[in-house]
């Protein structure tokens, strides 16, 4: 396994079959996801690829592998969830950067899903304001409702048994009605 460059993970996040299946649970496509970038992913984790920062498109791929390549590798495992301080981090350089403006705008929410993903009150409210500002309603009502995750919890309840949190009273109520995004 190699590590692949900006150009093939945009390449392959942007067919027709993986936009069908951005935001779905689909174990073929987070197989192939493994066995096509996990070595890249490793060296974004490892810290190998800061050089693709120096350009929009090359920084979104980034933000999506560290992203969302996690989230479908290892879906179900603390392992998804593990290196979105990281993720953040490129995204608010690449925000700052405003290389927001200059992909697809179809592709710009792929910045903000790092904050969106965050367990912290303070990155859920940049959320909704990056996701309102697109003027995307649907990305919008998702970030909301993230949003509204973190204010009543200070986290995500369904991560808790993943990582090995307890879980309060009131978060067991909230998940047995809880159907995921």
């Amino acid at each position: 396994m190699s590590v692949c460059s900006s150009r093939e993970v945009l390449e392959f996040w942007c067919t027709d079959r993986a936009r069908a299946l951005w935001f779905s649970k689909d174990p073929e496509f987070d197989a192939d996801i493994r066995d096509k970038f996990f070595a890249t992913y490793t060296a974004a984790v490892d810290g190998h690829l800061e050089d693709w920062m120096e350009a929009s498109s090359s920084a979104l791929a980034l933000c999506i592998t560290l992203d969302q390549f996690p989230r479908n590798m290892f879906r179900g495992v603390a392992r998804s969830w593990a290196n979105d301080p990281l993720a953040l981090s490129h995204a608010r350089r690449a925000v700052d950067l405003g290389y927001d403006h200059r992909v697809d705008r179809d592709l710009a929410p792929f910045f903000y899903l790092p904050y969106m993903h965050a367990e912290d009150r303070t990155v859920q409210a940049q959320s909704v304001e990056l996701y309102r500002a697109l003027g995307d309603a649907q990305s919008l009502r998702f970030a909301l409702a993230h949003q509204d995750i973190i204010e009543r919890f200070g986290r995500f309840p369904h991560r808790n048994a993943v990582i090995g949190r307890s879980s309060t009273a009131e978060e067991i109520e909230f998940l047995k009605t809880y159907s995921g995004f």
